[in-house]
C-alpha cells in the first residue's frame, strides 16, 4: 500500500501492465482458448460486476469464447478454497494485520502461509521474506521489495485495485470511526436516541469468534470488540498505545528476547483474571500444529524457541513415524501474573507489531474444554461480552451476534449499552436498512451506489485510504494448497 514504507508506485511490475497486444501473443502460444474458465468469488458485494469487467477484457483481448461464474457466501466460498474446490481464477483480498509489508508477503505468498491458497510456493522467495522479518522495519524493505520482484516474475495473482474505506452510518449515532485496521472504534461510537444500542453491518464470519482461529474481516469485526490484545496502534502515527492489558514492552539490544509486563486488574467477561499465563496459554496452543489454529503462521514467523519442537515432521528420513510433539514453547514464559518473557531463536525485531494481531489475544481456562464450543458462545476481556439474554448468550448464526457492554472493563469504557452485529448476505439489503434507520452501522457501500452514497448520506458517511486491495488468484496447486489448510 502507498501507506507503507517500501511502497513504489503502480508501475513496478512489469508483467502487471496493460498490453492486450503482448497478452494475446502469449496466449497464442499457450494454446488458445482454452476455454470454459470459471471465475469464482464471494457473492454479495459487488465483486461481480469486477469480475464480469475481467472476464470481459479475457473474451475480447484473447479470445476466450466461454466464461462462466462462481458466486457463493464468503463463509461456503473460504471453506471451498480450504478444501481445493476451486477450479479457476478466484477473487480474496487483503488489509493489513500488522503494519508492516511482510505482512503482505508471507501470509499469501510463503509456503504454508495462512492466506495462501493458490499453492505457489518459491525457496527463493520465502527466504527473502525470511530476511526481512529479521530486521527492523527500515531495514527490512530490500528484502521486502526483492521478494515482491519474485512475485512480480512469477505473478501468482494479480492485484486488481487497492480499496477505499467508504462507511455510511444512520442519525442514530455519531462518533463514527475506525481504526488502522479498518474495524469500528466501538468504545467511542455515541447513539443519538439513548437508548444505547447500536447495530452493526456484517456477513456470516467463517471461523469461532476468538483471534487464534478467525482471519476475515467479519470475525475480526466482532472479536475486536469481545477481547483486547496487549496495545493498539494509533492510526494517525503508526505508533504503539499502550491501551490494553499490557504495560510496556522491552526489547533485548539484539531484539533476540522480549519482556512483556502487564497492568492486573484486567478481567474476562466471567470475573477469571487475565495474567501472563492467561497469553502464555494461548499462544502456546496456538503453536501447536494438532489444534489446526487458522492463524498459526503468525506464531510461526516469530521464531519463539521450541516451536519445530511442538511441530515436527509428520515422518522422518525413512519414512518412520516423527517424535512426539512438545506441548509448549520453551522460549515463552510466565515469570509472574505480570510479566511474559520471550526468548526466540533469532532477532525478530518486529515482533511488537506482529502481537497487535488479534491471534495473540489472552484465553481464558475454559476456552480449553472445548474450544469448538467457545467460538460459539466466546467469552473475551474486551469492551463487550456476548448478550446473555439473547440466544443463551450464543452466536446466531446467519442472524446476529448481540453484545453488551462488560461492567468489568479495564480500559475506556464504551458510551453504548448494546452492539448487536446484523448479518447480511447482500450489501444492497443492508444498506437499504441502513437508509430506513434500521441499521446503524455499514462499512462498506454497493458498487450501484457509490455515485450516490456522499449526497444519500450527506455529513453520515466516512471515506478514507486503507491498506485494503482486491486480487484475482490463480490455482497454481490447489491440492498443495489444501495441505496447508487441512483441519
Amino acid at each position: 500500500p502507498s501507506t507503507f514504507p517500501g511502497y513504489r508506485g503502480g508501475d513496478t511490475c512489469e508483467h502487471l501492465q496493460y498490453n492486450p497486444e503482448a497478452a494475446k501473443a502469449l496466449w497464442d502460444e499457450a494454446g488458445g482458448d482454452q476455454g470454459p474458465i470459471t471465475i469464482w468469488m464471494n457473492s454479495g458485494f459487488g465483486h461481480e460486476e469486477w469480475t464480469e469487467a475481467v472476464a470481459n477484457q479475457l473474451k475480447e483481448n484473447l479470445g476466450v469464447a466461454e466464461i462462466n461464474f462462481q458466486a457463493l457466501e464468503f463463509a461456503d466460498y473460504l471453506d471451498k478454497l480450504d478444501a481445493a474446490e476451486v477450479n479457476g481464477p478466484f477473487r480474496l483480498g487483503w488489509l493489513m494485520d500488522y503494519p508492516s509489508p511482510g505482512n503482505f508477503l508471507g501470509p499469501l505468498h510463503k509456503t504454508a502461509g495462512s492466506s495462501n491458497h493458490t499453492g505457489y510456493s518459491n525457496p527463493d522467495f520465502d527466504a527473502l521474506v525470511d530476511a526481512g522479518d529479521s530486521k527492523q522495519l527500515a531495514d527490512a524493505i530490500a528484502d521486502y521489495q526483492a521478494a515482491a520482484d519474485i512475485l512480480c516474475e512469477d505473478v501468482p495473482f494479480a492485484p486488481m485495485f487497492f480499496g477505499l474505506l467508504q462507511a455510511v452510518h444512520s442519525s442514530n449515532v455519531t462518533n463514527v470511526s475506525f481504526d488502522a485496521f479498518q474495524r469500528l472504534n466501538v468504545t467511542e461510537i455515541e447513539d443519538v436516541d439513548g437508548d444505547g444500542a447500536v447495530s452493526m453491518f456484517i456477513t456470516e464470519p467463517q471461523n469461532g469468534l476468538f483471534g487464534q482461529m478467525s482471519n476475515e474481516t467479519n470475525g475480526s469485526e466482532v472479536i475486536n470488540s469481545l477481547f483486547k490484545g496487549l496495545y493498539s496502534m494509533d492510526k494517525a502515527t503508526g505508533e504503539l498505545v499502550f491501551d490494553g492489558v499490557a504495560e510496556s514492552i522491552t526489547p533485548s539490544e539484539d531484539g533476540s528476547s522480549f519482556t512483556i509486563s502487564l497492568h492486573d486488574d484486567w478481567t474476562f467477561h466471567n470475573g477469571e483474571a487475565v495474567t501472563a499465563q492467561s497469553f502464555v496459554d494461548a499462544w502456546n496452543w496456538l503453536a501447536l500444529g494438532a489444534n489446526g489454529a487458522q492463524n498459526q503462521y503468525f506464531i510461526s514467523i516469530l521464531g519463539i524457541q521450541g516451536y519445530d519442537d511442538m511441530n515436527p515432521p509428520d515422518e522422518d528420513e525413512d519414512g518412520e513415524p516423527d517424535f512426539e510433539a512438545a506441548t509448549e514453547l520453551t522460549g515463552l514464559t510466565a515469570v509472574d501474573d505480570t510479566t511474559i518473557e520471550i526468548t526466540l531463536d533469532a532477532p525478530f525485531p518486529q515482533l511488537p507489531l506482529v502481537l497487535l494481531y488479534d491471534a495473540f489475544n489472552p484465553l481464558p481456562s475454559v476456552f480449553y474444554d472445548d474450544p469448538d464450543a467457545f467460538g460459539e458462545a466466546p467469552i473475551g476481556n474486551g469492551p463487550f461480552m456476548m448478550d446473555p439474554d439473547v440466544n443463551g448468550g450464543a452466536w446466531e448464526h446467519d442472524v446476529q451476534i448481540a453484545t453488551v457492554a462488560y461492567d468489568g472493563y479495564a480500559g475506556a469504557a464504551p458510551s453504548i449499552s448494546n452492539l448487536v452485529y446484523k448479518i447480511y448476505s447482500q450489501d444492497t439489503v443492508g444498506y437499504a436498512d441502513v437508509q430506513a434507520g434500521d441499521l446503524d452501522v455499514m462499512d462498506t457501500v454497493p458498487t450501484a451506489e457509490l455515485g450516490n452514497f456522499k449526497d444519500t448520506f450527506a455529513g453520515a458517511f466516512i471515506e478514507e485510504q486503507t491498506s485494503s486491495f482486491n486480487y484475482l488468484a490463480f490455482p497454481v496447486d490447489l491440492e498443495l494448497a489444501a495441505s496447508w489448510h487441512a483441519g
